[in-house]
């Protein structure tokens, strides 16, 4: 009898040993391909010294954005810029 018991309890370790490792090697492959993806993000990233910060401010709002992701409407050769489309139709609703 306590050579079966013996034997269960080590087929219990061996089991949970087999797990963990199983559990270690899936944890590795995904840190792995978390790993080269930021990679790829870093290499896709513009150079610090190239990107251009020039800020805005919204006519409805007065909140700032960067001129390249505002919304820009020109009349009477006037440049406005505008954070969204929503404060643009509110700005035009309230005029």
């Amino acid at each position: 009898m306590s050579f079966i018991i013996r034997l269960v309890l080590i087929l219990i370790v061996f089991s949970f040993v087999v797990y963990v490792l199983k559990a270690i090697s899936r944890l590795s492959f995904r840190l792995r391909g978390t790993m080269r993806e930021v990679s790829r993000m870093r290499d896709r990233m513009p150079d610090p010294g190239t990107v251009s910060a020039e800020m805005v401010r919204c006519e409805s709002c007065g909140a700032f954005v960067s001129r390249r992701d505002s919304v820009q409407l020109r009349v009477r050769n006037q440049s406005l810029s505008y954070c969204s489309e929503l404060c643009l139709k509110t700005h035009k609703l309230g005029a």
